[in-house]
């Protein structure tokens, strides 16, 4: 079974293949099935193309012709939100008609990339929808707490012991 990271390689390889006839099929359909992108990655360089696969642990994008190949991890946390925000509400018909599970699903991708604000109003607007996503945004709080205690510093700058 590949690692998270060789299943998005290897999803890419596939696409180096068909990457021409895959845009071309979206885009003629009339019904878009990928979206355009403008990422910032981490390391501070910045791509826009086209999504034209994606999963939990990445996406492939297009641009110029030319498949790349992203962990969500390798985006900047907001980059990498909006991104799969709007892979969510593409074929929902938009934002506005994302369910109660979409956006706990939000909450936990973007707490995952440590923006705990954002996955905050994620998780507010799954409780929002359905009352029962309250709990389990909680739940998701708690856990990512066991996981990143908070830093303590070891000598406070302001003592003068």
């Amino acid at each position: 079974m590949p690692t998270a990271s060789q299943a998005v390689v290897l999803a890419a390889a596939a696409l180096l293949v068909s990457a021409t006839g895959t845009i071309e099929s979206t885009e003629s359909s009339g019904s878009p099935q990928t979206i355009e992108v403008a990422l910032k990655l981490r390391t501070g360089g910045a791509l826009r193309g086209l999504v034209v696969q994606h999963t939990d642990h990445g996406l492939v994008v297009v641009s110029d012709r030319t498949p790349y190949v992203f962990a969500w991890k390798e985006l900047e946390s907001g980059s990498a939100f909006v991104a799969r925000r709007e892979l969510l509400a593409g074929p929902r018909g938009g934002v506005k008609h994302l369910t109660a599970q979409d956006h706990f699903q939000l909450g936990r991708f973007i707490l995952k990339l440590g923006r705990n604000d954002l996955a905050a109003m994620e998780f507010r607007k799954a409780a929002e929808l359905d009352a029962a996503y309250q709990a389990r945004g909680r739940s998701e709080f708690a856990r990512f707490r066991r996981k990143h205690p908070p830093l303590k510093p070891r000598h406070d700058p302001f003592d003068d012991d």
